[in-house]
């Protein structure tokens, strides 16, 4: 059972979701037991194989070419086409936690609050 707080923020999350372009048809956020996975989704009607339930825009996405940062990013030659999978990786990593340095101001600063576990968040704030 959701506490009003949990419900309050998960009332937030999901109307930032819908001021990016998030669709959600059918299903919903819910917290679960921590052993049967914590946070995720919830069906609201039957749904049948094949059914688009979550719709995400790509500019929705945090990633290395939508963040903040990406100037920088590009400047460093990390939004190249042929970049290898370890330097991609990397890249996301610094457009995380740059967009985790800039708070409250950050496009992602309900999805990165919301989702990374404390510890992660913390750790990633030292960049």
């Amino acid at each position: 059972m959701e506490t009003e707080t949990e419900q309050a923020a998960n009332q937030a999350y999901l109307s930032w979701l819908a001021s990016v372009g998030v669709r959600l048809d059918g299903v919903s956020l819910a917290v679960f037991p921590a052993e049967e996975g914590g946070r995720g989704c919830v069906a609201l009607r039957d749904l049948k194989p094949g059914d688009v339930v979550v719709t995400v825009p790509d500019d929705a996405v945090l990633q290395a070419r939508t963040c903040s940062q990406k100037a920088a990013l590009r400047a460093a030659g990390l939004l190249a086409q042929d970049l290898s999978p370890r330097l991609r990786r990397e890249a996301l990593v610094l457009a995380v936690a740059a967009e985790l340095g800039a708070g409250a101001a950050s496009r992602w600063a309900p999805y990165l609050v919301r989702t990374l576990p404390v510890a992660i968040a913390a750790a990633l704030r030292l960049f």
